[in-house]
């Protein structure tokens, strides 16, 4: 999800990693180490995001990202 890399790669990406949190076997223990680096490319990649429903879409995976 690195700024450099091509946008419609880091909106996979970020599906991707939706559907790692989402699921049941998650170990939110392992992924601590990069936690930070995450959100902060999330967050990144928010704000360069153009379409209003893919704003939304990244809002709800933030918010997400956050609870868990």
């Amino acid at each position: 999800m690195e700024p450099g890399e091509d946008l419609v790669i880091r909106l996979s990406a970020a599906v991707t990693l939706r559907s790692a949190l989402d699921d049941f076997e998650f170990n939110a223990e392992q992924f601590l180490p990069y936690q930070e680096r995450a959100f902060s490319l999330l967050f990144t990649l928010l704000k360069e995001a153009e379409e209003c429903e893919t704003k939304v879409a990244y809002r709800i995976y933030l918010h997400i990202f956050k609870i868990n």
